[in-house]
């Protein structure tokens, strides 16, 4: 291997491994949701927040009924709201639903989906959370229960 190889596998292995705590830090949160506690969904459909159990793995039947598909238009939604801050001011990072073997996420302003453990998908991710943190949304929140 040259020199010019091996500097670029190094990067390689150093944003994979970037990537990959990123993505871990990122799912664990201390206010994350326990069993039979409320989550975010995100409607396709309506491009609007619904409210459901936590628990629930999407993609899950929305209020405005399934897609042009037939297939469940209810995503999850990763919303993040301001320290201290009023509880309905609130901004989604990012959604995502589920396939075998993994998930899959997208820029809720532009929705178009990539592997949740693809480098792409990490790099989103992040993008998506930077956008927020950037308007002092920094923390993740979930709904409150009625």
């Amino acid at each position: 291997m040259n020199k010019k190889n091996v500097i670029g596998l190094t990067i390689s292995i150093i944003l994979l491994v970037l990537a990959a705590i990123f993505y871990k830090g990122l799912f664990k949160s201390d206010n994350r949701p326990g069993d039979n506690e409320l989550g975010y969904y995100f409607d396709l459909n309506t491009r609007e927040l619904f409210v459901r159990d936590g628990t629930m793995r999407p993609p899950l039947d929305a209020p405005s009924g399934a897609d042009e598909q037939g297939n469940p238009a209810g995503v999850r939604a990763y919303v993040y709201g301001k320290a201290n801050g009023d509880a309905d001011d609130i901004k989604i990072a990012f959604l995502e639903y589920e396939v075998p073997g993994g998930a899959m996420v997208s820029d809720p302003e532009v929705i178009k989906w990539v592997s949740a453990t693809s480098v792409n998908g990490a790099r989103l991710r992040q993008s998506c959370v930077r956008r927020c943190i950037e308007q002092d949304y920094t923390e993740r929140v979930y709904p409150r229960s009625q």
